[in-house]
């Protein structure tokens, strides 16, 4: 998971609820001190102290101060792990744009919360993160099922 915003933290909640350990990558130093905190003020911090610790479940590590910087971070990324999300743009750019396309079991969302005319915003980021946790995990199963019935003899 590249990026703890709502999508982020939503997606790999539910991917490690399917019981895959996940990696969340983020600029934050502390997953207390992510997006969700410094941008989003409608709820007390308490509360979201207290959603934040059920959210992470123990198959989820933060890993803070990490930033895509170059196109071979995010190729690093694709072949250091089984699936990427990204929740956050590379530069300015949407990493969809060309590589990320190209490498494998990449998914790519962002959603833009500044937008005043979405009044369900964090409703929307939270759906798709739920969609890409099942994205994510339909690549994951095909992929293990490519390589199950690659390591099977012939029938001779």
């Amino acid at each position: 998971m590249v990026g703890c915003g709502f999508e982020g933290l939503t997606c790999s909640h539910y991917l490690s609820r399917l019981g895959y350990q996940v990696a969340l990558l983020d600029e934050a130093t502390d997953y207390r001190k992510t997006e969700v905190f410094t941008k989003h003020k409608d709820l007390p911090d308490e509360v979201k102290q207290r959603e934040l610790s059920d959210i992470m479940l123990p198959s989820t590590e933060f890993k803070g101060n990490f930033i895509i910087k170059d196109a071979n971070q995010l190729t690093e990324l694709s072949s250091n792990y089984h699936a990427v999300y990204i929740t956050k743009q590379l530069e300015g750019k949407r990493p969809e744009n060309g590589l990320a396309q190209r490498l494998k079991n990449v998914v790519v969302e962002t959603t833009d919360l500044s937008d005043p005319k979405n009044s369900c915003k964090v409703a929307y980021a939270i759906e798709k993160g739920r969609k890409a946790a099942m994205k994510i995990h339909f690549l994951l199963q095909k992929e293990k099922q490519y390589q199950a019935s690659a390591l099977k003899p012939e029938a001779g």
